[in-house]
């Protein structure tokens, strides 16, 4: 013989206790032999990355008031891949509208600083799928070895950026090779601005300043 309880459990109220976030303080990170790949159809048809080391100093993270602060990043050693689908592929998968509606604690722009990115030592390719390089400079096959960046007061909250170059330097597949570049590049929701930019190659320099307003694309 069976009996039947009925369930008097009371239900649990709603938790109305707001959400504090997390403060996360790293004071040294280091990895090695790091590898990651992803898709993301119809931008990214493949990013495939292999990292050497990377180490992370005095780094701290507060979810509530959405800040990244970081004293040091390197970065050594990294070959990247990115592989974006042809214009017949995006012309038979035209981009679907995003359906989803967006969460208003997503509005809070994230605050990101670096006093201090080093990229040594690293090699990239940016390509359309199916491309063989040509002879000379090829834009569907841009790969750059020998690349070094050093980047100083790194900043970024929504649409504006800041990111002053201390130097930087690459040779590309097609002999170019640059061996000095610096100045600062800011952008806000309004324009682009290059500010004492001091590009040189083997065979040329130029020094600049400049602004673009972004409805200009």
């Amino acid at each position: 013989r069976m009996a039947y309880f009925k369930d008097k459990v009371k239900p649990t109220p709603p938790d109305t206790v707001k959400s504090s976030g997390w403060k996360i303080i790293a004071k040294h990170i280091k990895l090695e032999n790091i590898h990651y790949s992803m898709q993301m159809l119809p931008y990214i048809d493949n990013l495939n990355t292999y990292i050497g080391k990377a180490e992370l100093a005095d780094g701290n993270i507060d979810t509530h008031n959405c800040k990244i602060k970081v004293r040091s990043l390197s970065l050594d050693s990294i070959d990247a891949r990115y592989i974006y689908p042809t214009p017949e592929y995006l012309a038979q998968h035209p981009v679907k509208p995003d359906t989803i509606k967006p969460n208003p604690s997503d509005s809070i722009p994230w605050t990101i600083q670096g006093d201090s990115i080093r990229l040594t030592n690293s090699h990239a390719i940016y390509a359309m799928k199916g491309a063989s390089p040509a002879s000379g400079l090829d834009m569907n096959y841009i790969e750059a070895s020998r690349i070094n960046i050093a980047i100083n007061d790194f900043f970024n909250r929504g649409m504006v950026i800041r990111v002053p170059i201390n130097s930087m330097e690459a040779k590309e597949r097609c002999g170019i090779e640059l061996i000095k570049l610096n100045g600062t590049f800011s952008m806000d929701s309004t324009r682009m601005l290059a500010r004492d930019f001091d590009i040189r190659t083997v065979l040329s320099k130029i020094r600049f300043d400049g602004a673009l307003a972004n409805d200009f694309f």
